[in-house]
C-alpha cells in the first residue's frame, strides 16, 4: 500500500549529441506502507509501477526465505512436481 507519492521535478537539462534536452527524467519519491498503516520503506524511482512490483517480490522472497526447507520443497512440488528447470540452458548467462 502506498501512503504518499510525491512527484519530483524533471531535474536539470542534460546535453546530448543532438544538443540540450528540455527535460531530464521525471522521478517519484514514495512512502510505502503495510496494510496496518505502518510505513515500511521510503524511496525514489523513475518507474513507480515497476518499483511497487519489486517491493511485493522482495516481501514474498523474505517470507519464503523464512520457511523451512521441507515447506519450500512442498511449494515447489505443487507448482513443478517434476522439478524441471524453468530456464532452458540456452538462455543461461
Amino acid at each position: 500500500m502506498i501512503h504518499v507519492v510525491l512527484r519530483g521535478s524533471e531535474g536539470p537539462p542534460r546535453a546530448t549529441r543532438h544538443g540540450p534536452q528540455k527535460w531530464a527524467r521525471q522521478y517519484w519519491t514514495y512512502i510505502l506502507g503495510s496494510g496496518s498503516g505502518n510505513a515500511m520503506d521510503i524511496g525514489v524511482t523513475n518507474d513507480l509501477e515497476r518499483r511497487i512490483w519489486e517491493h511485493h517480490a522482495i516481501a514474498r522472497e523474505k517470507q519464503l526465505k523464512g520457511w523451512r526447507r521441507e515447506r519450500k520443497n512442498e511449494l515447489v512440488r505443487t507448482i513443478n512436481p517434476a522439478f524441471r528447470d524453468p530456464v532452458p540452458s540456452a538462455q543461461r548467462v
